[in-house]
């Protein structure tokens, strides 16, 4: 535990602002709770808002809990921290690499892959063990320790996780031992699909009861799991938790649930634009984002602020440049202006004076909310919500409904229709019952029939079993039908990478041989990948490449440099 203690004295030392103390606070409570907890207790939960330091606080209850059972068992149990989106991964592990650095203490140079090791479809496949002077594990060897979860702390995605706990491929299999006796930290975990939360319930439950796990569930908006009194609260009783909420005051969010079409909602956007603050923009789908975006461009002309878009509709090389210029502007005092789709929703550390939110699941609005004002430095930001339609008049329909769903839209809308008007402290109670409203309707069939497959051992569908469920049918990110991944050459480092592709992986015939080329290139070339519509590649690229790829010479025909791939008469909504 006192690793992270050492890193919190180094990073902050003494508190000064009001969100500062308030850190202080959660973390001193949450490890001194951890702390006397029966050794029995399995279930933690640690509930806090965004921004109140819940990373170090729930590294630190697993590292306190960690030294309590080696004092027990004679071995330290694995540390599994696992969260829902790669772009957060990747930052959850740079404060764990940070955390281990200055407890070791390790001067400089990666920390070992033995002690951290970071795990999920785009990470960096190189393996070094911890005091010794040899060079990094071959290919072969670093892919085995890497999905086996060799290593002290692991920080990886939610599909790792329970593709390993409730499936059955033999590559996600490779690390379900190491899961006995660990301690697992899931955080935000209400972004995994309502439908699934009794069976991830169910199956965390048993997981507990039979290979000795401790969870810690943490979440700015706790999803109602386990029963009363199944989970112990690190944050302290329920009026506490509600206290933390109320204590902080940076954000007032403000509906309106007209419907309004994205060229109205841009017109207001203008109208009420003030260059002394800095904007995020976040709409619910790729199309509405890119033409919002376009409306602002075209209105300022280059004499408005500097203006930025963000989307999956990007490839990821330049989204992450992106943001990377985006945090040192807003570092800096500038005030751009974003266009966005959910992207920066979860975790990104990111903080805007004000931010507009399409309409969308309560929790969703919340967590954006907490990208506004983060760090209380103006007096109380402002959250704008707009309903987006696709056309005008009565006939529009929401764009809403076309990426979350009816369910979660309606309940959404309603709860925002009836309360146009909160202020941070009334978030909590209002996601606690739209989470309420949102069980009451969604089915839990689907989270009962693979309960029943896992149970009966159904792992794929076979004859007579043809209309029940699989655990096969378990799919924590869906995959879009008729959508295909291809290749950008949008630079000369991506042409390089693709010629490297081909000469090194494409021409290999050996299979063995071939995996480990790709393996080698995976996550360079990973970087210049879209997901895009088939339909909108159809018959248009030349030779028959495996990915497609769209060639230095055709990229300006397929791909807009500011807003990514060029979409037309077609409407897709790619979340994540």
């Amino acid at each position: 535990g006192d690793a992270v203690e050492r890193y919190r004295a180094a990073r902050y030392g003494r508190s000064r602002t009001a969100v500062e103390a308030l850190r202080e606070d959660l973390y001193r409570r949450v490890v001194e709770r951890m702390r006397r907890a029966p050794l029995g207790q399995r279930l933690f939960t640690l509930t806090a808002p965004t921004g109140a330091g819940k990373t170090l606080a729930g590294l630190g209850a697993a590292f306190c809990l960690r030294e309590r059972l080696a004092g027990v068992r004679g071995i330290p149990p694995r540390i599994i921290y696992a969260l829902p989106f790669t772009s957060i991964v990747d930052q959850t592990f740079a404060v764990g690499e940070e955390v281990l650095r200055v407890a070791l203490p390790i001067p400089e140079g990666p920390v070992p892959t033995s002690l951290l090791l970071k795990h999920h479809h785009l990470a960096d496949l190189t393996y070094r063990r911890a005091g010794s002077d040899d060079a990094e594990r071959s290919l072969d060897e670093a892919l085995l320790l890497i999905e086996s979860w060799q290593s002290e702390v692991v920080v990886t995605t939610f599909v790792q996780l329970f593709c390993t706990l409730v499936g059955y491929e033999n590559r996600m299999l490779k690390k379900f031992h190491r899961l006995g006796g660990a301690v697992v930290i899931l955080d935000e975990v209400q972004n995994i699909p309502v439908e699934y939360w009794p069976l991830v319930e169910e199956s965390l439950r048993q997981a507990c009861a039979h290979l000795d796990l401790r969870v810690i569930l943490m979440t700015a908006t706790r999803p109602e799991w386990f029963g009363p009194g199944e989970a112990l609260e690190l944050a302290g009783d329920a009026e506490t938790v509600r206290r933390q909420f109320a204590a902080l005051n940076r954000v007032r969010l403000t509906a309106d649930t007209t419907p309004r079409t994205v060229e109205e909602a841009a017109a207001a956007f203008l109208d009420q634009y003030n260059e002394g603050l800095s904007y995020l923009v976040v709409l619910n789908t790729i199309r509405s984002s890119i033409a919002f975006y376009s409306i602002l461009r075209d209105a300022w002309r280059g004499r408005g602020p500097v203006l930025y878009y963000l989307s999956t509709n990007i490839v990821p090389a330049e989204r992450e440049r992106r943001l990377a210029e985006i945090r040192e502007r807003l570092a800096r005092g500038e005030k751009p202006v974003v266009v966005s789709t959910q992207v920066v929703e979860a975790g990104v550390d990111l903080d805007f004076d004000e931010v507009w939110r399409d309409l969308g699941p309560v929790d969703a609005v919340v967590q954006v909310a907490g990208r506004c004002n983060r760090h209380f430095r103006r007096e109380q930001g402002q959250v704008r919500l707009v309903h987006l339609v696709d056309e005008g008049g009565e006939g529009g329909r929401s764009l809403a409904v076309h990426v979350y769903g009816k369910i979660h839209s309606v309940a959404a809308r309603r709860l925002f229709a009836s309360r146009p008007c909160l202020a941070e402290p009334e978030f909590f109670e209002v996601v606690a019952e739209y989470f309420r409203a949102v069980r009451q309707s969604k089915s839990a069939a689907e989270s009962e029939a693979i309960l029943q497959a896992m149970a009966a051992l159904r792992f794929t569908k076979r004859g007579a079993d043809e209309d029940l469920k699989s655990v096969g049918d378990f799919a924590l990110i869906r995959e879009l039908p008729r959508y295909v991944e291809v290749f950008v050459c949008t630079d000369a480092r991506a042409e390089e990478i693709w010629n490297r592709y081909q000469a090194t992986v494409a021409q290999e015939r050996d299979l063995r041989r071939r995996w480990a080329a790709f393996l080698e290139v995976k996550r360079d070339f990973r970087r210049y990948l879209l997901s895009v519509p088939a339909e909108l590649l159809l018959h248009r690229l030349p030779g028959d490449a495996h990915p497609p790829v769209i060639p230095t010479y055709l990229v300006d025909e397929f791909y807009d440099e500011e807003t990514g791939f060029r979409r037309i008469e077609h409407e897709g909504a790619l979340i994540y």
